[in-house]
């Protein structure tokens, strides 16, 4: 089985031989081809001749063939959201039916220009005895995803299926009970885009996609110290964010509007600190905001608990900042995955820390090759 994931960064291939009894995925090898910077940006291809290359890389790298694999899509025009609907359409009239109907799943999303996927959950009775199947739908703008097939194609692959990025995440992240109901959200924090998943139980409730992420951070970084974009970013995994936000003074105008008195920024904090603040509490703003808003559109039920993922989620004290947003546990997000002990993938297995690592960052990829046929 074997899973590809594109991010702004790279190409990600990982090669699943199974997953064991204990419910860890076994991964036999991975493969990583590092992206240009602007190739792909907030999940839309920008360069595809440079990304269908690196796709192209991936794979041989890791030792996978250029058909038959699960690879995920991920962009700010998508949206996935439950619908129900009478229990007697059949599964292949489904789409045809939520068209007919207009049934929306997002108002930024015209059921027009989007294609249709559906996934059956449960199949529940009314009270007057009506049976409804409850179904995930996901909603793609078709301009996005044929730029997506154009890539595939000029890299001279055949996937087995296009499945959603955000899915493949929570295939790894979670293991959990088929009958649970628990509603929980993971984040994943990337360098162009922050994907909020929100799932109940093991299937996804919402999914949205900022276009924003860890690089507006750094582009801080670079702003007040001229770093370049290497060293900022390695300057940023290592800020200490505090469990709150300075409290920067309120400015009171002096008459004539002279203003050369009034202190321009909390005591002792620098340029950068408060640029960094700034950065993050927008960007963690964004995120509650989302969360928020899939509790509203679910009769309130509000998430249980937050998974962080991505490289942006590991800088010490953000958990604790986005947990003081929401009044909700968050925790730091580790695959349910394990690197075989081969030569493919010894560079990977030198210390318990690369490999967990290796493993975080390959977890949706890992994911990804989970993928089940849902007509199987």
């Amino acid at each position: 089985m074997v899973g590809v994931e594109i991010s702004s960064t790279a190409v990600r291939v990982a090669r699943v031989r199974g997953v064991d009894s204990e419910g860890f995925a076994a991964v036999s090898a991975i493969g990583i081809a590092p992206l240009r910077e602007g190739a792909v940006i907030a999940g839309k291809i920008k360069n595809h001749l440079v990304v269908s290359q690196a796709l192209d890389r991936a794979l041989e790298i890791a030792g996978a063939r250029r058909y038959d694999f699960i690879i995920g899509f991920n962009a700010p025009d998508l949206a996935v959201g439950r619908l129900a609907l009478p229990h007697e359409i059949k599964p292949e009239e489904r789409v045809l039916a939520l068209r007919t109907n207009d049934r929306q799943i997002s108002p930024t999303l015209s059921l027009a220009q989007s294609v249709l996927s559906t996934n059956e959950v449960t199949v529940d009775m009314t009270g007057d005895g009506r049976a409804m199947t409850q179904l995930v739908v996901a909603a793609v703008l078709r301009e996005e995803l044929e730029s997506f097939q154009r890539m595939i194609a000029l890299a001279g692959c055949q996937p087995r299926a296009i499945d959603l990025s955000a899915a493949g995440l929570m295939r790894a992240l979670v293991r959990a009970r088929t009958d649970s109901s628990e509603v929980a959200t993971i984040v994943d924090i990337g360098e162009t885009s922050t994907t909020i998943i929100t799932r109940q139980g093991l299937h996804l409730r919402s999914v949205r996609v900022l276009t924003t992420g860890g690089r507006a951070i750094t582009r801080t970084i670079m702003t007040e110290t001229g770093e370049d974009q290497e060293a900022a970013t390695k300057r940023r995994q290592l800020l200490q964010l505090g469990t709150e936000s300075t409290d920067l003074p309120i400015v009171v105008a002096a008459p004539y509007g002279s203003t050369a008195d009034a202190p321009s920024r909390a005591p002792g904090s620098t340029l950068l600190e408060e640029g960094v603040e700034k950065a993050v509490d927008q960007l963690l703003d964004q995120v509650a905001t989302s969360i928020e808003n899939d509790a509203t559109n679910y009769g309130n039920t509000f998430t249980n608990g937050i998974t962080l993922t991505g490289l942006t989620a590991q800088i010490p004290g953000l958990k604790n900042r986005l947990n003081q947003r929401l009044g909700v546990p968050v925790q730091l997000g580790r695959p349910w995955a394990r690197l075989e002990k081969n030569r493919q993938n010894l560079p990977y297995l030198q210390d318990h820390e690369t490999t967990a690592s290796t493993l975080s960052e390959m977890s949706t990829a890992i994911g990804l090759a989970l993928w089940k046929d849902p007509q199987a």
